[in-house]
This record gives structure tokens, sequence and C-alpha cells, in this order.
């Protein structure tokens, strides 16, 4: 299963978690100060595959972790709030998607680009030539420091 929305979160100046939890089970996974109250729309794509959940913010991979789905299929899906739906989201939401099989992390990439037009850089295809950059690390981009 996998959940793609855009958020813009209207908190001050703030910057918040984003989460993933199942109740009453207690599983979670956090990225934490992963949504910003900046007033820019976020790109957030959850995606579990059975045993795993993984966060993707922007189209980038920012937390991953054990998180088995719940056996029952009537569980409540909670969008937009907090602490076990007392708390909601002071925010906009657009474009929600839910799709009934986990998303690569090519198509999480994908449905932030499609609507910003950034390109996302995914280090398992830049490693063939991507070998380090200006910090020592991979940078995504192909040139001399390769």
């Amino acid at each position: 299963m996998s959940i793609s929305l855009w958020v813009n979160w209207q908190e001050g100046s703030a910057v918040q978690d984003v989460q993933v939890e199942a109740r009453p089970e207690g599983d979670s996974v956090a990225a934490a100060d992963g949504l910003r109250a900046d007033d820019h729309w976020q790109h957030i794509c959850a995606v579990f595959d059975g045993t795993s959940a993984k966060i993707y913010l922007d189209g980038v991979l920012a937390a991953e972790g054990p998180w088995p789905l719940p056996p029952d299929t009537s569980a409540l899906l909670t969008i937009g709030s907090a602490a076990n739906g007392e708390e909601s989201f002071n925010g906009l939401l657009d474009d929600l998607r839910i799709y009934n099989y986990a998303l690569s992390e090519t198509e999480a990439a994908d449905l932030f680009s499609a609507v910003s037009g950034e390109r996302v850089c995914i280090l398992a295809y830049a490693a063939s030539y991507d070998f380090t950059g200006p910090e020592g690390q991979p940078d995504c981009r192909v040139d001399l420091y390769d």
C-alpha cells in the first residue's frame, strides 16, 4: 500500500515530524523535522510493503523502518492528524492518492517530479558514475570530481 499527497503546513515558523503510525499496535516510522511551515507545498509519500514502511519527502527517502500492515483490513486510516486523531492538521492537503501496492523509489520520485518539475537524485542509479563530489560524497553530478 502507498499513500501520496501534497501538503502545505501553516503552523507559523516551526518544523514537524512526518510520521506513520499503526493503532493500537503502536508501530511507527518518523522522518524528523520533515514538515516545514514555510508556506510551500511539500510532497509526502508513505510506502508500506507488508513488513516495513518508507517515507519519501519531496521524492527523497527520509525514513524507513519495520512496520507490518495491521491484519484487519477494516482498520481506520487517518491522514492529517496526530495524537490518535485528537489533534487536527493546520494546513492544506491536495492530490491525495492511495495505491494498493508499494511504490518503488523511482515511482515515489516520479510523483514529486511530475508536479514540481524538479529532478530527484536516486543514488543507487548514480553510483555507477558519481563517485565523489566537493564534500567527498556522491553529489548526483558526474563531473571532474568523479
